[in-house]
């Protein structure tokens, strides 16, 4: 005889492989209809801890920290009523964590700010910051600097080009700003990545549109600790280049990004020296659209994720690669299902394996999902994804549920009182993120469901009313 055991619970199911001392697992997270990770980072006490949005309260930041099998171990949003985003994260010199964003949360004119943000090593706000003038402004990279501080590259709208421009940030420990610069060229300017040179000077990547929707080109900008400009360098062709990330090794920076030409988006990586002088330039060509956004070291190479449609089995998928220092490809995987899975930030890790986040439009109970996968050393995941929402609403714990043993009959029932039964949506995932059973509008306040087809193992039901509030149950078929 099968028995089930059902329970209303925060989804924190297990599922990984260990072998020669390596995890690697796909999963995801979440604690709305939509969400999505954009950094990630190594945690200051093990494990790793995740930075990005959730559609909770229009939108807000989204952070949270998992352990090295996947599991989690704490998360937190932050923010208010507007939006709020987080696009990049760095770990204090007190073992804390400061993102970098944009908000309109806090400007009365409702405009958007740079948005600095610190929080403990368990996720909690320690100071927020807003930084803007009276325009749009944006934050896309933070890094550590060499006086406690912290450098903030990313656009504004609030120079006298009446177009967007780069913009540099000096802040302090506290997140006061010290300096900030704007510089543009005849087009628009956006500034995406930045690396620190030993010396303590700057260099930043990011993308110049030339005129209104026009070709694209990459653009590179040194400035020295003050933020003054020692050099500024364009890099084209007559197609579309942009550059997405940037990392400097031993007097050497890579950049990553995309070439767009009449094939679609193929993936380019470039180095340069301190000088900005080329010294090479790899273009991976492939029938369908792929780029690369995200790029960190891995023992003497370099590992690189981003999303294709070339390869795997889905509209797009998350790659892992890894390339050489001159940026030739050496080794790559995709990940995902039959939707899009699309990773913005990867790290290498102590095993010599890797791990990227970003959204999953497969493996989830809502619309996108927070993705992680964590890689072996031969870039292998495990292909069992746990998906599920994180968060239990106390408006919806209303259901009850009972299993027949003899008939194999499960029956959720919903308090009669609660007055948007009529408006209940219903969904059963197996443990891949399949769905097996859907029910729209239950009547009776009972919904049965025959599980006498189906095989053991762990299963997940979601039921949404019509406010979007949504209840995870997990139960076990043996």
């Amino acid at each position: 005889m099968r028995v089930l055991l059902l329970a209303l619970i925060s989804i924190q199911l297990l599922a990984f492989s260990y072998a020669r001392g390596q995890f690697n697992f796909q999963r995801t997270y979440g604690l709305s209809d939509i969400n999505e990770a954009k950094v990630v980072r190594p945690a200051v006490d093990g494990g790793f801890v995740i930075a990005g949005t959730t559609s909770i309260n229009n939108t807000d930041i989204y952070i949270l920290k998992i352990n090295d099998d996947g599991t989690l171990n704490w998360q937190n949003t932050l923010g208010s009523l507007g939006i709020d985003h987080a696009n990049a994260m760095t770990k204090s010199y007190d073992s804390c964590y400061v993102l970098a964003g944009y908000s309109n949360s806090f400007n009365g004119l409702g405009d958007y700010n740079i948005y600095v943000v610190k929080v403990d090593k368990n996720g909690q706000l320690l100071w927020h910051k807003e930084i803007g003038g009276l325009d749009w402004d944006f934050g896309y990279c933070i890094q550590p600097t060499q006086d406690s501080g912290y450098i903030i590259v990313g656009n504004s709208y609030s120079g006298s080009s009446g177009s967007s421009d780069g913009i540099f940030l000096k802040i302090d420990s506290l997140g006061n700003l010290q300096w900030e610069r704007i510089f543009n060229t005849p087009g628009n300017d956006y500034l995406f990545g930045v690396t620190i040179l030993p010396d303590g000077s700057y260099i930043a990547n990011g993308t110049m549109i030339n005129g209104n929707g026009g070709s694209k080109d990459i653009i590179i900008e040194k400035v020295n600790m003050a933020g003054d400009s020692i050099w500024f360098k364009e890099y084209g062709s007559n197609d579309d280049e942009e550059s997405n990330t940037i990392y400097s090794k031993n007097g050497v920076c890579i950049i990553a990004g995309s070439n767009k030409d009449s094939s679609g988006l193929n993936n380019l990586t470039f180095r340069i020296n301190d000088n900005g002088d080329s010294l090479s330039t790899t273009l991976l060509s492939h029938p369908n659209d792929e780029i690369t956004t995200a790029i960190d070291t891995s023992n003497s190479n370099y590992i690189i994720t981003g999303y294709t449609s070339s390869f795997g089995g889905g509209k797009k998928d998350l790659f892992i690669s890894r390339i050489d220092s001159l940026g030739n490809d050496i080794q790559g995987k995709t990940y995902g299902g039959s939707e899009d899975e699309i990773g913005y930030s990867i790290i290498g890790t102590p095993d010599g394996g890797a791990i990227a986040v970003g959204s999953s439009t497969t493996y989830t109970p809502g619309s996108q999902s927070v993705y992680i996968v964590k890689a072996d050393s031969n870039l292998i995941a495990n292909t069992n994804v746990v998906i599920g929402l994180s968060e239990v609403d106390n408006k919806l714990k209303v259901f009850t549920a009972f299993s027949d043993p003899i008939s194999h009959i499960l029956t959720i029932s919903c308090d009669p009182l609660y007055k948007n039964i009529d408006k209940l949506n219903l969904v059963i995932f197996d443990q891949n993120g399949k769905i097996v059973f859907y029910k729209n509008s239950p009547s009776n306040y009972k919904i049965p469901f025959n599980m006498e087809n189906y095989l053991p193992g762990i299963y997940l039901i979601k039921i949404t009313d019509n406010e979007g509030l949504s209840v995870m149950i997990k139960f076990l078929l043996l």
